[in-house]
């Protein structure tokens, strides 16, 4: 019942998102929602046992997928929802018995994770070390409000204190 009905509204959702596109195929946020459309669309096919219209519908998804991270690589979303991609497309296969297949997508799933772990990695450490200097100059600015003598240089060496402390 509710699956019957989530494939109605997926597909006229889709025929709108298409013709969207159709007139802007540049557009990234048509690309984009259409390739999400697709996906839920290949999602229900799931939850209802086709995984051979599934595996149509992800294919669909997955190309548009790609389009968006070649076009944007530096895209950690469109990263992630490539490798989200890859890693439904080797569920479906290794369900279907394709496994060299499913070996196949999987490999690239884990690359891609790989890269957005490393990404995150270093996202980490930016707000790391930016939390860092923000505190220090916090602190620093405290110091001087509560320097009783407004003095410079005693400010510049506690300055130089707290600095060495972090």
């Amino acid at each position: 019942g509710s699956f019957e009905l989530a494939l109605d509204y997926f597909a006229h959702n889709i025929q709108l998102i298409l013709e969207l596109y159709d007139s802007n195929p540049y557009s990234v946020d048509f690309k984009h929602n259409l390739a999400s459309s697709y996906s839920k669309l290949g999602s229900t096919h799931i939850s209802l046992g086709s995984l051979e219209r599934a595996l149509v519908y992800f294919e669909q998804n997955i190309q548009l997928n790609r389009e968006l991270y070649d076009a944007n690589p530096d895209s950690v979303e469109f990263k992630h929802n490539l490798a989200t991609s890859y890693s439904k497309l080797s569920d479906i296969y290794r369900s279907l018995g394709n496994l060299k297949r499913a070996q196949s997508f999987s490999i690239e799933t884990i690359r891609l994770s790989q890269e957005l772990e490393v990404h995150e990695k270093q996202k980490e450490k930016e707000i790391w070390k930016r939390t860092k200097e923000e505190n220090t100059l916090l602190a620093y600015r405290s110091y001087i409000r509560m320097s009783p003598s407004g003095n410079f240089v005693e400010s510049a060496q506690s300055k130089k204190n707290l600095l060495c402390r972090y």
